[in-house]
């Protein structure tokens, strides 16, 4: 019979901190929403009128030799990070 009441006292006070941490955060949440206030309206954005220039084409070129040399390096990089067996023996059933 102690170990319910002592139980129910417990489980009380417990319940009574989360309600109290809970109201805390509530205030403290309302006072930095107060206080940003300022701070967002000072933060607001002025935007620019856009230059359109209907006459401007883009080029469409693409030289892909770029990329070879990034292409041809790229398994040496993986090799250093990477482990050669990725899925050790016996982690992997195939059924």
């Amino acid at each position: 019979m102690l170990k319910l009441v002592f139980c129910v006292v417990l489980c009380g006070v417990v319940v009574s901190t989360l309600a109290e941490i809970e109201n805390k955060m509530d205030q403290l949440s309302q006072r930095l929403r107060e206080e940003m206030a300022d701070v967002w309206d000072m933060a607001a954005v002025n935007y620019s009128e856009p230059v359109i220039n209907t006459t401007y084409k883009a080029s469409v070129e693409f030289d892909m030799r770029a990329m070879g040399p990034l292409y041809n390096s790229t398994h040496m990089v993986i090799d250093v990070i990477a482990n050669k067996q990725a899925y050790p023996e016996g982690n992997l059933n195939l059924k």
